[in-house]
């Protein structure tokens, strides 16, 4: 999987860990290299995906863990934040398509 930002690229895969359809899925959530394969000397994040009904509609809740707090820093370094917030803005888009 690629993700992009502003036109930047940026490879990344998941691993499905575990589904609990429709409520919840767990991820392996790392960088790539361009061909696809896992980076070993970039962080991963262990990410659980929850949705939950709300009234008028629903919620996602997204939560990562690293190994480490240095993992993590690392992530935060990078603009994981920033690009997180570029990708959620896009799902109204992708869902309305």
């Amino acid at each position: 999987m690629t993700r992009y930002s502003r036109g930047e690229k940026f490879p990344g895969g998941w691993k499905v860990l575990s589904v609990e359809e429709p409520r919840r899925i767990e991820l392996r959530d790392y960088f790539a290299d361009a061909d696809g394969n896992p980076v070993d000397s970039a962080p991963e994040s262990r990410m659980t995906i929850e949705f939950q009904s709300v009234e008028g509609g629903a919620r996602m809740v997204n939560t990562s863990t690293w190994a480490s707090a240095e993992d993590m820093q690392k992530v935060l370094d990078m603009g994981v934040v920033e690009g997180s917030k570029s990708a959620v803005s896009q799902l109204d888009a992708l869902l309305a398509a």
